[in-house]
């Protein structure tokens, strides 16, 4: 998997207290298949455009995942 970016449009639509996304795109395609295997890292980002839509990026970093501490299990638990 290489970098993958996706962008997301600002739902004009929304309404507060209506359970629609913020943000959302419909017509998403990827250059080549995205897997994310649970063993691996990845740097991932979000920033806004000047046009006001969100981009997001998702990469693999070279490094794997050490094994998990207990620590590191309870934080993920409680998400």
């Amino acid at each position: 998997m290489s970098k993958t970016y996706i962008k997301l449009f600002k739902n004009d639509k929304k309404i507060e207290g209506d359970n629609q996304p913020l943000y959302s795109n419909s017509k998403v395609s990827v250059k080549e298949a995205v897997m994310l295997h649970p063993e691996h890292l990845y740097s991932a980002a979000i920033w806004k455009a000047e046009d006001g839509s969100l981009n997001f990026k998702i990469e693999p970093k070279e490094e794997q995942l050490t094994p998990p501490t207990q620590q590191s299990e309870d934080i993920w638990n409680h998400i």
